[in-house]
């Protein structure tokens, strides 16, 4: 992409920004995520809850607002020099088509054209253009989920259909031989794209390498049975036919009816209706069914799966007198999630659009009864179509074939419900013209796969739709007039549609006094599931609506399911999940994969997995049946994330105590370098900290204060402080309970550090205190160390600098003669920096001096990298800059190195202060600038005091 005079805008591949013919990168990554999320809904403006929403992916911090317009306005300053082609409108943010040229509305432009060109070699030049747009997968290095999940499939469908029509095109144009090598990769890279191989066979019959193309259709024909238990389609199979039979220019090796009506050649003739079924007489033409049962009286939401569902018909109407297939939605979700709502409240908005009729039929695949099989499922079809029951013929297969005569021609609207797999689906389906809308628990990955049904996955509702289906059952009055109750119901409803609906009834009965006393309710776990039982109605039933979907699991993928029910947390991976089973990861990922099929699981981002919050709560009840079987996968998994954090922590922090081997055969995370024992702890955060409460909660004491005890470094460096606080207090009141003085020390003395980080000094010193004195009664000499040098902290920090600078001391003795490096460390850190503030700069620079050299005996760069830091304070209290610049520069290299960035911005602050203290004053605007935007990206409140510096350089 190039060219002068204008700026070129890309999501095909890596974020591209040209601006008169030059390369401009992006470099922050959550800026690349907001112009992605600006270059995929241009002409429309995309508000900051939106870009909120794609950047931090739900996990977004206190101050995104701010952050938000941050990174739009530095995107505005790199895209263009007046800032304007981001526009502020309607609330949000817009990149108008006109003011740039965006790679993905020229494809699509293209794409259009050549759909609507006449002249083959026209087209193909056109798609051709459009294809060399593409750089490689889109959005390759947009780190956000959610674009990745909503629009990464699409375009790449996109993509793919264009190449399908280029090759199309080119097997008209007789350039067989030139594409087979780039259908031939593509194909590679999609195994069980039917129409990518029907070209490959066809190019290479045409080519006189008939047994390349038989070796073709037998290769895709093995992958379909092996992989997804089906056979080719009509399509392969009628060109496999004539390729054996030798006849390249037969109307079964001819290219699609679509192309070949683009290209005016002509279509092949229509295949018979089945021996003595002719169409004319199978039933009256005028008989129209019109089956859908009622439409849903409070049907709430679903905006973008109505959209969705919405651009079916466009397709629809766009192949009008084609012969093709028909359209397949296979609307996919959890129990309880409404998709039967959504399918029959957009089959009866769209109803007058299939004036030859709407089927209807439950297929029973979940719930009370058997399950129906495809047989007596085209019977029903074919007597509510009015054929004569004495002309339904026995065999499946005729009875499937007759179906597709009867539709033939017609405009039909066919509602499937609650599909058990593809194979039930299969043999209904219409021949052409009509719309199938399938809803299933499982995904019907075979529909996607071979029939090309479009998958819609519903979800939960969204908190502002839940709150409003409450609104329409309970009383809108109502639910306003306790709105944190009524937020709170929601969620506590998993935002899922049939639990909103059994709450808002129980809810609504007169005993149930103010919504926010039926909540208190529903905040026990173990107990909603109780609440939400109507008790009257089987098909209204929390827990039998679930147990549909449970028992319908393989023994194995059952036993997973349930297992996970008593996980830590409710987000895991894979390795975590194989520990709670004590199965193979292989195993235990096809497992998984089974259960995100069922919709029992979700799987939000690659690698993670998740439950709805009441289907957890059902997988734990079931669990509750087996105690042993569930104590002991609750045990492996405790072992699992304590011995993780151990080994993370060693990295994070060489020296500290070490932790027994996993007493139940478990394989813990290893590690090869901090950055991977980074990741890794800030991928399972949320789950270490629920570790430490369940090991609590069942009395598992050691696994209690461990947990705490490894993951305090972490939750220190990332500043989580309240999950660092959470953790320790429940370390210190399990310790308690248990009688072990040396795990309440220990607790005590991390709570202090606490407190003196954050700015709660009296508390700090009350709990080092008590530290100190359980390490001297118990006579461990390092840890009686490491708290002197702890409670030297906070006397310097509360301004009495006799005392900390006589602890630091002592803690300095004590460290080594028990010869513990680390803990001389801390105590010559807190020496220095009490020398620094006592005016003693020469004795601060000394005892810096030997920190650093003691700290780089522990091969701890991050530990080095904060030791350095310090001497970097100590020469700026003396006045010498150029020393302290160079410190910090120091420090800075390590940090950037093990890819601390918190610590990286701490160093720039403090090189930009010094440069601002010797008036260089472009040095420090561009250290304050960089930390400025690294702090702003992590959401840190340090943000304010480094545009203050700035401003004050501004204003100088």
């Amino acid at each position: 992409m190039g060219g002068n005079g204008e700026t070129r805008l890309g999501v095909l591949g890596s974020i591209e920004v040209v601006r008169d013919g030059r390369a401009v990168t992006v470099r922050a990554a959550k800026q690349r995520v907001a112009l992605a999320t600006l270059l995929l809904s241009a002409s429309r403006p995309v508000t900051v809850d939106e870009l909120i929403e794609r950047i931090w992916d739900g996990r977004a911090p206190s101050r995104a607002r701010g952050a938000v317009q941050t990174h739009i306005a530095r995107l505005r300053a790199t895209l263009s020099d007046d800032g304007r082609l981001i526009e502020t409108r309607g609330g949000g943010y817009v990149i108008e088509p006109g003011s740039a040229v965006i790679d993905l509305l020229s494809f699509r432009d293209l794409t259009g054209r050549a759909a609507q060109a006449d002249d083959p070699a026209l087209a193909a030049e056109l798609l051709e253009r459009a294809l060399a747009l593409w750089r490689g997968p889109a959005l390759a290095d947009v780190p956000s989920d959610s674009l990745h999940q909503d629009h990464a499939p699409q375009l790449a469908e996109e993509r793919l259909r264009a190449l399908e029509h280029w090759f199309e095109l080119n097997l008209v144009l007789g350039r067989h031989e030139q594409i087979i090598p780039e259908v031939t990769a593509v194909a590679a890279t999609h195994p069980l794209r039917e129409r990518l191989w029907s070209r490959l066979m066809l190019a290479l019959h045409r080519s006189g390498r008939q047994a390349e193309a038989l070796e073709a259709y037998l290769t895709i024909a093995t992958r379909l049975r092996e992989e997804l238990g089906v056979y080719p389609g009509e399509e392969l199979r009628r060109l496999h036919e004539g390729i054996l039979a030798d006849a390249p220019d037969s109307a079964d090796l001819a290219p699609s009816a679509e192309l070949m009506a683009s290209a005016h050649l002509t279509a092949p003739a229509q295949l018979t209706a089945p021996a003595g079924l002719p169409v004319a007489t199978v039933g009256p033409a005028q008989w129209v069914p019109r089956q859908l049962p009622p439409d849903i009286a409070r049907f709430t939401g679903r905006h973008a799966e109505l959209e969705r569902l919405d651009e079916l018909l466009t397709e629809v109407d766009g192949r009008a007198g084609a012969s093709e297939p028909i359209v397949i939605a296979a609307v996919g979700g959890a129990g309880g999630v409404g998709k039967t709502a959504l399918a029959l409240h957009w089959a009866h908005r769209v109803r007058d659009r299939f004036p030859d009729g709407q089927l209807y039929l439950n297929l029973r695949g979940f719930g009370p009864g058997p399950v129906m099989e495809p047989a007596p499922a085209l019977d029903t079809l074919l007597r509510a179509l009015d054929v004569p029951a004495e002309r339904i013929p026995a065999d499946l297969d005729a009875r499937s074939a007759l179906l597709r005569d009867v539709l033939a021609g017609r405009r039909v609207l066919m509602v499937l419900d609650n599909a058990r797999d593809p194979a039930q689906v299969r043999p209904l389906l219409p021949g052409s013209h009509s719309v199938v809308l399938v809803t299933s628990r499982n995904s019907l990955g075979g529909l996607v796969a071979r029939e090309g049904a479009h998958r819609i996955s519903l979800d939960q509702l969204s908190p502002a739709e839940s709150v409003a289906l409450l609104g329409e059952i309970l009383d809108a009055d109502r639910v306003n007039a306790e709105p944190g109750a009524a937020e709170e119901l929601a969620r506590l409803c998993a935002h899922l549609p049939l639990a909103l609906m059994i709450a808002a009834e129980r809810a609504s009965r007169p005993a149930s006094g103010a919504l926010a006393k039926f909540v208190r309710q529903l905040r026990d776990e173990q107990a909603r599931l109780n609440v939400l039982d109507t008790g009257d109605d089987v098909e209204a039933n929390l827990r039998a609506v679930f147990s549909w979907s449970y028992h319908a699991l393989d023994p194995a993928a059952a036993r997973l399911f349930r297992l996970l029910g008593v996980h830590p947390g409710n987000d895991f991976g894979l390795e975590s999940a194989a520990a709670l089973t004590g199965v193979a990861p292989a195993e235990v990922r096809r497992l998984l994969d089974r259960l995100v099929d069922a919709h029992q699981l979700q799987q939000r981002r690659p690698g993670r997995y998740e439950f709805h919050d009441l289907v957890r709560a059902y997988a734990a009840e079931e669990a509750a049946g087996d105690p042993h079987e569930s104590d002991a996968a609750v045990r492996r998994a405790l072992d699992w994330y304590l011995h993780g954090a151990a080994n993370a922590r060693a990295w994070l922090r060489p020296g500290q105590p070490a932790i027994p081997v996993p007493e139940h055969g478990v394989e813990p995370p290893s590690f090869g370098n901090d950055r991977e024992a980074l990741d890794w702890l800030d991928g399972e955060r949320p789950n270490l900290l629920a570790a430490i409460r369940q090991a609590a909660e069942l009395g598992l004491h050691s696994h209690t204060w461990q947990l705490a005890e490894a993951t305090w470094v972490y939750f220190e460096l990332r500043q989580a402080w309240d999950d660092y606080g959470a953790a320790q207090l429940i370390a210190l009141e399990s310790a308690r309970r248990a009688g072990d003085a040396y795990a309440e020390a220990q607790a005590l003395d991390a709570m202090g550090n606490l407190y003196h980080r954050t700015d709660r000094l009296d508390d700090a010193r009350d709990c080092v205190e008590q530290a100190l004195r359980l390490f001297q009664r118990l006579g461990d000499r390092s840890q009686e160390a490491i708290a002197l040098a702890h409670l030297a902290t906070v006397r310097y920090l509360e301004g009495r600098l006799g005392e900390g600078i006589d602890l630091a001391k002592r803690s300095l003795t004590i460290a080594r003669q028990s010869g513990d490096a680390q803990g001389q460390v801390l105590a010559l850190n807190a020496l220095a920096a009490t020398y620094t503030l006592a005016h003693r700069h020469e004795e601060a620079i000394e005892a810096a001096g030997v920190a650093v050299d003691v700290q780089r005996t522990l091969n701890d760069r991050r530990g080095l990298a904060y030791v350095i830091d310090s001497l970097g304070d100590a020469h700026a209290g003396s006045g010498a800059l150029d020393a302290a610049a160079a410190r910090y520069r120091q420090a800075l290299e390590l940090n950037r190195e093990i890819g601390n960035r918190r610590a990286e911005a701490v160093n720039l602050k403090n090189l930009g202060r010094v440069q601002l203290r010797a008036a260089r004053l472009d040095e420090a605007r561009e250290s304050l600038g960089e930390a400025l935007l690294i702090l702003e990206d992590l959401g840190n409140p340090d943000a304010a005091h480094v545009r203050s510096l700035l401003r004050e350089i501004d204003g100088l």
